[in-house]
């Protein structure tokens, strides 16, 4: 059983020692994208989009709704 135990443990090292080293076996390869900057400076006193206060209602009710309906 000891033996069984090591061998795992030698194999679940190897391919972490692996995946470590080799960039290719973690995830797809993005191209760079070209840097942007975000705007700065006043937005107005709602800011760019608007009031929110209606959204955050309407999801306030959505919210009870889906907790009254799972009683």
């Amino acid at each position: 059983m000891l033996n069984e135990n090591n061998s795992k443990n030698s194999l679940t090292s190897d391919f972490l020692h692996s995946a470590a080293l080799d960039p290719n076996a973690i995830g797809p390869t993005f191209p760079p994208f070209q840097p942007f900057t975000l705007p700065t400076g006043p937005t107005g006193p709602t800011g760019p989009t608007g009031s929110t206060g209606r959204f955050i209602l309407s999801l306030l009710i959505i919210i009870n709704l889906s907790i009254l309906l799972k009683r």
